[in-house]
């Protein structure tokens, strides 16, 4: 072909001349000039090129378009990449896979006729941790069903209540960094100190918003002491960090209230029933806040009791027949710490007991 547009003459016509003028290649039984496809590419080289060598470097294969390197006359090949793999980013975590993955839970099967319950009746779900021995994946982690959940930066309220005490211990053992609002400083515990100790009032929005600020989680532990009069002071106080953890956008929160919410109303012995009204009430804000919380709901704080992080929870019920009527203040810190860092509970009541030996 002799138009110097690189297409082989095509049928009838001859290999010197396109006299149909279509350019097309010779079909079966023409005259066909094999020596000038040299390169194996079907495409033949313009005037002024060489006719052994395609130095256009591109290519079309008989099977499909492909794009093939022929390197010209001192040309340097590529360099052979292999395929990018994604890496997750450093100090990034697995996304936790759906619940919908996971077969269900205990709690979320119809209970058994069998028992004699209701069909508006709780389900009952018993289970029993034996953590404290476990070898521990981290400073600040946990393992959970949804994953491993990483939480360095807390603020505990009441840590100068029975259980805020040995609370605060425990945190500070697992490496957490720990504020902590109190009245009396002098009523904390010898031992280690809080990351951030901080003296006021936990109803006082600006000084719960400064211990607040980048905060992950949020524990709870407000208290009258011995004092059983009618009070709105632990529902006060709640108001006022929720809304400062909405503020600061702090997610969750567990929070330890009174195992007489799961009774019926009329069972609450009568001397407990204003310390009770006040505990339903800061359930009632914790539920419309919107945040992430876990209600812990014990019976009678033992803080004689030694630490055995092997417990029993139930959901929505107080206990069942056989269960205790009491869990230490060690173990009962240890497992709002749990509840902290783990999905497992979250937006559930749930109440947390043990049988002790006795002396």
């Amino acid at each position: 072909m002799k138009t110097g547009i690189g297409i082989k003459p095509g049928p009838e016509s001859n290999r010197d001349r396109d006299k149909t003028g279509t350019g097309t290649k010779p079909g079966l039984g023409s005259n066909r000039d094999r020596d000038w496809d040299k390169t194996g590419t079907g495409i033949k080289p313009g005037p002024g090129q060489n006719r052994d060598r395609n130095k256009t470097g591109i290519g079309i294969s008989w099977i499909g378009i492909s794009w093939i390197w022929i390197p010209r006359s001192g040309a340097a090949a590529p360099e052979r990449c292999e395929p990018r793999r994604s890496r997750p980013a450093r100090g990034s975590l697995p996304v936790p896979p759906s619940p919908s993955q996971f077969p269900p839970s205990p709690s979320q099967f119809p209970p058994s006729p069998a028992r004699g319950r209701g069909q508006n009746s709780p389900v009952r779900s018993r289970s029993r941790f034996r953590s404290r021995f476990d070898p521990d994946p981290g400073p600040g982690s946990v393992r959970s069903r949804f994953g491993v959940r990483r939480m360095k930066k807390i603020a505990i309220f009441g840590a100068t209540g029975r259980t805020g005490r040995v609370t605060l211990g425990l945190a500070l053992e697992q490496g957490l960094e720990v504020t902590v609002l109190v009245r009396d400083p002098s009523r904390l515990p010898p031992g280690p100190s809080p990351t951030r100790l901080l003296q006021g009032d936990a109803r006082d929005p600006r000084a719960v918003g400064e211990a607040l600020r980048g905060q992950e989680g949020v524990l709870i532990l407000l208290g009258t002491g011995t004092d059983l009069s009618p009070t709105t002071v632990m529902s006060d106080a709640t108001k006022t960090i929720v809304e400062a953890m909405a503020e600061h956008g702090v997610p969750k929160v567990v929070v330890c209230l009174s195992a007489f919410l799961l009774w019926e109303p009329e069972r609450v012995p009568e001397r407990l029933r204003p310390l009770t009204e006040d505990h339903s009430r800061m359930e009632r804000i914790l539920r419309h806040s919107g945040l992430r919380c876990v209600y812990v709901m014990p019976p009678h704080i033992a803080v004689e009791q030694p630490l055995t992080g092997d417990y029993e929870v139930s959901v929505g019920v107080a206990g069942g027949p056989g269960s205790s009527r009491q869990i230490s203040a060690l173990d009962l810190g240890h497992f709002m710490l749990r509840c902290l860092r783990s999905d497992e509970f979250d937006g559930k009541s749930v109440y947390v007991s043990r049988h002790y030996p006795k002396e």
